[in-house]
């Protein structure tokens, strides 16, 4: 089988040669997603969802977090390091404590810079992700009050 890869340029690139198809990126997301919430269960902030801190089996559809445990901090603990890109997505009013919701808006960012658009508008505003999926993933309803 193929190792599992990271997500950064090489797995783009080399897996999946320059773009990886849209039911690729929802089953990343997915993964994700299921890291976070267990994460929240354990009452944490991983804070580190960004390419470099993961690693991806694309055959085995497994996602690791590698690196950026750093960025981690307890629910509810003064937020004493973070990301630049971290403060480029959480909404101001989130900053201050660490909350498991910021994580959501880092995998949020995740999914546009999978597909070509960190700030992560692309996700929102893409006709081939279905809308059930984002409502239920990645909750936007309550993205857009921010």
């Amino acid at each position: 089988g193929v190792d599992g890869l990271g997500i950064g340029s090489l797995y783009v690139n080399t897996y999946y040669k320059g773009k990886i198809p849209m039911p690729h990126i929802l089953w990343i997301i997915s993964r994700c997603m299921h890291l976070a919430s267990w994460l929240e269960y354990s009452k944490l902030m991983y804070g580190g969802f960004f390419t470099e801190n993961l690693y991806i089996d694309p055959e085995g559809h497994t996602v690791s977090l590698l690196g950026g445990w750093w960025y981690s901090h307890q629910k509810d603990q003064k937020l004493t390091i973070a990301d630049g890109r971290f403060m480029d997505v959480v909404p101001s009013r989130l900053l201050g404590a660490a909350k498991p919701i910021m994580d959501r808006y880092l995998i949020r960012r995740l999914a546009g810079e999978l597909m070509g658009d960190p700030s992560g508008n692309a996700l929102i505003h893409n006709k081939d992700i279905p809308r059930k999926y984002l409502i239920f993933e990645l909750k936007l309803y309550r993205w857009k009050k921010h």
